[in-house]
């Protein structure tokens, strides 16, 4: 019985976390993706290692 119920409450969840990710889809904001872009061409900082 209590199996069963936790089970169902994972199942709810997982749902839930799927109806969440496709409303941020939808109401994303398109420069997002250019953000993303501009991030890829600029050039990362170098880390020194420590000697």
């Amino acid at each position: 019985m209590c199996l069963t119920y936790i089970v169902a409450e994972v199942t709810n969840c997982k749902q839930a976390n799927i109806d969440i990710r496709e409303h941020e889809e939808i109401y994303s904001e398109p420069g997002g993706v250019m953000d993303y872009e501009e991030d890829r061409s600029r050039p990362k900082r170098r880390r020194h290692p420590i000697s």
